[in-house]
């Protein structure tokens, strides 16, 4: 009985989304500002405008307010709701719009995707393959010139200057040791060491950016830690020395004002991507599935793949070719995987990351004179097919026995 009520009332509220569609009023899940759900907020403001008839379409996010969701950033989320984002907070409201939701989930795994979405939703593949939202729109929700003024004081006070510097993400040890704050503790704490990135990769980096004038700086940590401090002058330690003191709109200033992001995927990674910053997603796992549509200034550098048993790099056209046979979520959450297959992960070392560091600020600045690997040429008819990126040409050039097969863009 309370299945057959529950599907009733999903029906009901799906139908009347829907109809809000032919009136252009949109609505979408809205858990948590930050990250990758920022991303998928920038995700559905571009999509709404690129299909609305109107040039004024209404985006309505509900969230449930259980103490479970929190709110990682209160600017950005302040943020959001002043640039026009309609934004439910009634807790019976938001129950209601969620049956409807999850009706809709269901009818898409019954009818094999094959129903007219009445909510926004979108799979990860979605999120990063859909080159109209992510390479020909612009951000939905810039910021606006009193907030920008706001962000120059807020860099002034950690002696940045904006397009000054560049971010990277610190994923060290501690971070690959760390317990999910989430449930699936055990696949969680497995994904989050396949992502590990010192931040010691990055000191060569930094110096070399040095003699350009642009200073490196640090954002983020891992869950459930508390930030150790980076005892190094060559960058700029912002969670440990600046973002207590100044407040959660910093994130939002040192992103704005940066010239390009460094680092593996990650919650820091969406945020960047979501503003449109040049990307170099160095120690990327897993790949190809971790990155597509970025722009021509960004590059791209995977971690290195041992098979153990073969003594030998797996060279790209197998790793690409991974693709065929299994999703991202194998490689991500299921540990046996990498076992069964006899594969151990290989960090991208510090000349590696210090070389495409000089390549995207070379990129960047309209100075990049090398070769160009180009990922839609060596993607193509992959799920990376549609990026206008480049693999990084160190990266290239250092490993002839991974690039076996996959040429230049010149040759």
């Amino acid at each position: 009985m309370k299945k057959i009520i529950l599907n009733s009332v999903g029906a009901f509220i799906y139908s009347i989304i829907h109809i809000l569609r032919f009136f252009d009023i949109y609505f979408f899940i809205y858990p948590n500002p930050f990250g990758h759900q920022t991303l998928n907020v920038e995700y559905f403001a571009r999509k709404v405008k690129l299909i609305s008839k109107t040039k004024n379409p209404i985006l309505v996010a509900f969230r449930n307010y259980e103490k479970k969701y929190t709110i990682a950033n209160n600017s950005l989320f302040n943020h959001h709701k002043s640039s026009g984002l309609k934004i439910i907070n009634n807790r019976i409201i938001c129950l209601l719009l969620d049956i409807g939701l999850t009706f809709q989930k269901q009818q898409i795994e019954k009818k094999g995707g094959k129903i007219s979405t009445s909510f926004l939703t979108l799979t990860i593949a979605q999120l990063d393959t859909d080159p109209d939202v992510h390479l020909l729109s612009d951000v939905a929700f810039p910021f606006n010139k009193h907030e920008i003024d706001k962000f120059k004081s807020i860099l002034d006070i950690m002696s940045l200057e904006s397009e000054k510097y560049y971010i990277v993400l610190d994923r060290g040890e501690n971070y690959n040791l760390s317990k999910s704050i989430y449930s699936g503790y055990e696949f969680q704490s497995y994904a989050y060491k396949n992502q590990h990135s010192p931040v010691r990769l990055q000191f060569k980096a930094a110096m070399k950016m040095k003699k350009y004038n642009i200073q490196a700086v640090t954002m983020g940590m891992g869950h459930g830690l508390e930030k150790e401090t980076l005892d190094s002058e060559l960058i700029l330690d912002y969670p440990s020395k600046f973002r207590d003191s100044i407040g959660d709109i910093a994130d939002l200033a040192l992103m704005n004002g940066c010239k390009f992001y460094v680092g593996p995927t990650s919650g820091v990674y969406a945020f960047a991507k979501s503003l449109k910053k040049p990307l170099f997603l160095c120690n990327a796992f897993p790949w190809p599935w971790s990155l597509v549509s970025m722009g021509n200034t960004s590059i791209v550098m995977p971690k290195k793949l041992w098979l153990i048993k073969e003594k030998r790099m797996m060279t790209l056209l197998e790793m690409i070719k991974l693709e065929q046979n299994y999703s991202m979520k194998d490689f991500y959450y299921n540990r046996s995987v990498l076992g069964s297959m006899s594969i151990e992960l290989i960090l991208n070392t510090e000349d590696e990351i210090a070389g495409g560091v000089k390549e995207i600020n070379d990129r960047i600045d309209k100075k990049w004179n090398g070769d160009n690997y180009s990922l839609s040429r060596i993607l193509k008819g992959y799920i990376g097919g549609v990026s206008q990126s480049y693999l990084s040409t160190y990266f290239a050039e250092n490993n002839p026995d991974i690039m076996n097969g996959i040429r230049s863009d010149e040759h």
